[in-house]
């Protein structure tokens, strides 16, 4: 039976299309195995849903435009008479260098309400942070708009540094000590930094989220060290941050914090806009539907807000969007909402589900892992994502945007753009990967790849016909120290990564035999140098022996039929392979671009030349034939290279296209435009993501800004704050001494304002 949803409906209705239900819940009550739910137009608000129903099918009318709602008007979730109160108060610029007013304001929340999550319109509205950064400017992903904490001797003279703390070095933008002293100086003296929430990337490739235990400002050194509570992998590395949870934080326009002690709200909204004319809400839930039996299919609506999870078999959803689907609880100090654990999982997720499918959806703004699928034999295929996770804190395994986990897992035509985590794809056992374009990756994190494989997922995955290009980050990686095994990758296409493909594996056994190589052939590579490191490099070596002589991996790993500007045995250096792997038929050009169709146009087929056409080996014969007559020799039928003649078998040309060939394209098969990159993403953003009609707000209400050298006038209060700012100490510099402690000026003076007030014999004192 089909049941309807309407906005309109009633739950006293029968539930057909001229008498529907107002309700998912109703609809639940009395449909039976393998049932529908419609849902009519409409944006609604749903509770988080257990869908128990085996077979049971819920999607939109003749796909009509559904939402599936998981935010709440802050007018239902404000005290009943509470209104916003605007107040103006102090603010520090982040290097230290000047102080400004701004215009922001506040209202009271109910108790029983924490908000994690705000939105202007729909669009997000960043919790307020030091330093400040938006997703509009891509400055979320910049790690000039995080703070730099120092971690080498070398570079901050004898400055201790251990696990546990963070010792700020300024980084022109960014400068925490004179942040930190400017407003002790002139906006509030009792400014302290203990208690605030942290994001540490001082792990490498792991992010932490911590609360700050004590600040320690050292004037001699001019550094501040702020304590943390230890961390399970912590690095002589870079060492990034960044802080929330201080009203002093809220210092930029579109900007929020939460005071969980009292229950305030505090906005300031683009362009200064009063929050009354625009839709102010909030994030009141992290799911809609936890789906808990198996067979169900979701079709055909969007997500805003919110998510859904499954943990049972044969879930399949398709032409979903998920806008904002995913957000740590970081304004109300946790990791997750209502989860004490320290790992993110409040994400879109398919827990334990085998033979799930995911189809052509969509993924935009995410905090953390954009999607996980446990359990095996699952799909993800024509998907994109966008714009996921710019805080990359507290994830799972080895920092990934997507992780399947299990056997057998297919990951095809799916689009990756954007995303802030060290790695962006990993897949599982023997998994399939083919046909996805990933690019621009891993803008937060050290280390990683695009395509990330560990020890264990290496025997006989296949990572074939992708494109991996335009990232800080390596295209294709095998990892470990050199036990994995058999791996397949072949008929990639990776350009202007910071290397291209790298393999680790072919370890020696107890009896110094291999325990297999890895299968690298017919692909094509280049633009990785100018980046750092080669195009294809199969490592000869992987760390050192108790002896400190390095470790040789790879025996019998082959490499054949690439084309690459750089194949070499190392990462940047210009070694060649060892002779423990069989390399053969590859060709390295000054510039792969020279010998290719047209790389402006994505044709990577090779042009007629003499030294790509029919030059590759097309038979295994002669590869395994030298490995067989390697010392280290593993007669195992299961280590052997058979790329058969199907989907893997090898091809005349060397490269990943044969000339004669048609061209084939990577990712989504729904980009009609063949567009790619930011125009691609417009075009997603505009035809999936367009949930609200757009709404523009033309207000504009000018700040004054106190620079210590200049000034703007505004009105009859900011001749105050001129005559307070000009008085000659503060005009000197920013290091000279003042009396002037308190800063902010509020229009309520009530109980509950956390702002501080300028006292009248501090503005006394600065007149005179």
């Amino acid at each position: 039976m089909i049941f309807y949803i309407s906005l309109l409906g009633s739950d006293n209705n029968n539930g057909s299309i001229s008498s529907p239900f107002k309700t998912l819940s109703k609809a639940l009550t009395v449909a039976n195995t393998n049932d529908t739910v419609v849902f009519l137009k409409g944006t609604y608000e749903i509770p988080t849903t257990n869908i128990n129903i085996d077979g049971l099918t819920i999607k939109s009318h003749l796909n009509e435009k559904v939402i599936i709602d998981g935010t709440k008007s802050i007018n239902d979730l404000k005290y009943t008479d509470a209104t916003w109160t605007k107040l103006i108060g102090f603010r520090s610029s982040e290097n230290g260098s000047s102080v400004f007013s701004m215009n922001f304001y506040k209202i009271k929340i109910k108790d029983n309400v924490k908000i994690w999550q705000l939105f202007s319109d729909r669009k997000e509205i960043i919790h307020a942070r030091y330093p400040s950064a938006q997703w509009d400017n891509d400055n979320v992903y910049k790690l000039s708009n995080w703070g730099h904490g120092y971690y080498d001797k070398s570079t901050n003279g004898n400055i201790p540094y251990v696990n546990g703390e963070i010792i700020d070095y300024s980084n022109n933008k960014v400068d925490l000590y004179n942040y930190v002293k400017n407003i002790k100086q002139y906006i509030d003296s009792s400014f302290d930094l203990s208690g605030v929430i942290a994001n540490l990337n001082v792990g490498s490739y792991k992010t932490f989220t911590k609360i700050i235990s004590n600040m320690n400002i050292n004037n001699t050194d001019k550094t501040i060290t702020l304590s943390y509570p230890t961390v399970d992998l912590w690095k002589t590395k870079h060492h990034y941050y960044y802080l929330e949870n201080h009203l002093q934080f809220l210092n930029s326009q579109n900007e929020w914090y939460f005071d969980s002690s009292d229950n305030y709200l505090y906005v300031r909204l683009t362009n200064d806009v009063h929050p009354d004319t625009v839709d102010i809400r909030a994030k009141f839930q992290s799911y809609s539907f936890n789906i808990t039996n198996h067979n169900v299919k979701i079709y055909n609506l969007n997500f805003f807000g919110t998510t859904l999870k499954g943990s049972k078999n044969n879930i399949d959803i398709s032409n979903c969007n998920f806008l904002y689907p995913s957000c740590y609880a970081h304004s109300i100090n946790k990791t997750n909402y209502d989860n004490t654990s320290d790992v993110f999982d409040n994400t879109t997720l398919i827990k334990s589900g085998t033979n799930c499918k995911i189809h052509k959806c969509s993924f935009r703004y995410t905090d953390g892992i954009a999607l996980e699928m446990w359990g095996g034999n699952n799909t993800l295929e024509d998907c994109y994502f966008s714009y996921i996770d710019k805080t990359v804190s507290n994830l799972s395994s080895v920092m990934t945007t997507v992780r399947l986990n299990g056997n057998n897992n297919i990951v095809k035509n799916n689009t990756f753009y954007k995303t802030g985590a060290s790695s962006t794809l990993n897949s599982g056992n023997e998994a399939i990967i083919e046909y996805n374009n990933l690019s621009e990756s891993g803008f937060l994190q050290s280390d990683g790849a695009m395509i990330h494989v560990m020890v264990n997922q290496q025997p006989d995955v296949k990572i074939r016909f992708n494109w991996c290009h335009d990232s800080i980050k390596y295209g294709i990686r095998f990892d470990g120290e050199g036990e994995g095994h058999t791996g397949y990758i072949h008929h990639n296409v990776v350009w202007n990564c910071e290397g291209g493909i790298m393999v680790k594996g072919g370890e020696l056994n107890s009896n110094n035999k291999t325990v297999g190589g890895h299968f690298v052939y017919n692909n094509t590579v280049f633009n990785s140098f100018q980046n750092g490191k080669n195009d294809i490099m199969a490592l000869n070596t992987q760390g050192k022996d108790s002896n400190n002589n390095p470790i040789s991996i790879n025996y019998g790993t082959i490499v054949m039929n690439n084309l690459a500007e750089r194949i070499y045995g190392e990462r940047s250096a210009a070694v060649d392979i060892s002779t423990n792997m069989y390399s053969s038929n590859n060709y390295s050009p000054t510039n792969v671009e020279d010998v290719i169709n047209s790389f402006n146009n994505k044709d990577f087929r090779p042009l007629n030349n003499a030294n790509i056409i029919n030059q590759a080996d097309i038979s295994n014969a002669t590869a395994n034939t030298y490995v067989e007559n390697l010392d280290s020799y593993n007669s195992d039928v299961a280590l052997k290279f058979l790329p058969g003649i199907g989907t893997d078998k090898l091809t005349k040309d060397i490269g990943a296209m044969n000339i004669n060939d048609p061209i084939w394209k990577a990712g989504i098969t729904w980009n009609i435009n063949n567009l790619d990159g930011n125009l691609l993403d417009i075009y997603i953003l505009n035809n999936k993501f367009n949930y609200f009609p757009t709404k523009n707000t033309n207000i504009i209400t000018n700040t004054p800004y106190f620079h210590f050298s200049k000034q703007r006038r505004r009105s009859t209060v900011n001749n105050l704050y001129k005559k307070i700012y000009s008085n000659k100490s503060i005009a000197h510099s920013i290091n000279a001494q003042s009396n002037v402690k308190k800063t902010s000026i509020s229009t309520n003076n009530g109980t509950g304002d956390r702002l501080l007030k300028i006292k009248s014999r501090a503005i006394y004192n600065s007149l005179k």
